[in-house]
């Protein structure tokens, strides 16, 4: 009698399914900060920092910010402390302000291009105490509130010439901030105690050396501040 012939189950497959990661591309203020986090830990001399290599460095602003005095990036020998706040961002083009100290904010402007899929740092400029970008930054810290940064806020501004008294418009940097639980002598008194005076033709507002600064704040039936400061130079 035949046997009946043995079925042999199918032997299973094995399957090996490889997964791809991509890496995520920085954006503008990750860039930054890696780069400046990395560099505070550096423990050599700028002049001996190989930024040429690095992908987060555009090679011909290595070469450049290698050889400058001061330091682009600290501003000083000393390499502080150290925060980030996106600026301006557009398809291309990035600017961070990085806020060097704790009670005395010294700014940089910190410049970024996008190539190909990268960002890449392109220049670093420390600004000096009357620019306005340095003034709103060391009104933030005074207030301690956190901020929205405007680049490019226009604000009038009345001022005399030889016709009499003119309105004009100032595109400049600004700042503001919703509900805020603040005193509304806390920002004239910071003007006045940074050198500015009282402005003779526009409310709340303060001038120095051809700088002017709108304190455009208004207080909502809670009693809290809307706070909204522009500053920007007089081309006069």
């Amino acid at each position: 009698m035949e046997q009946p012939e043995k079925t042999v189950p199918p032997q299973s497959v094995k399957t090996t399914t490889t997964v791809i990661e991509k890496n995520e591309i920085k954006n503008p203020d990750e860039v930054v900060k890696d780069f400046y986090e990395w560099y505070k830990n550096y423990n050599g001399k700028l002049a001996d920092a190989d930024l040429e290599s690095r992908n987060d460095i555009f090679p011909e602003f290595g070469k450049k910010a290698i050889k400058s005095s001061p330091d682009p990036f600290f501003c000083s020998d000393v390499k502080s402390d150290f925060d980030t706040e996106p600026l301006s961002l557009s398809s291309d083009n990035a600017e961070i302000i990085v806020n060097l100290g704790d009670k005395i904010i010294t700014p940089v402007l910190v410049s970024l291009v996008r190539y190909e899929t990268e960002w890449k740092i392109v220049s670093a400029q420390c600004l000096p105490e009357n620019n306005e970008i340095s003034i709103l930054e060391n009104l933030k810290v005074e207030t301690n509130l956190r901020y929205i940064t405007i680049k490019g806020g226009i604000f009038s501004w009345d001022l005399q010439d030889y016709k009499g008294v003119k309105s004009i418009h100032l595109n400049g940097y600004g700042i503001s901030t919703e509900n805020a639980a603040l005193d509304d002598s806390v920002i004239k008194n910071f003007f006045i105690k940074n050198g500015f005076k009282p402005d003779r033709y526009n409310e709340e507002s303060y001038v120095k050396n051809k700088m002017a600064c709108v304190d455009g704040s208004s207080k909502d039936e809670s009693g809290k501040f809307n706070i909204e400061v522009h500053c920007n130079k007089l081309a006069l």
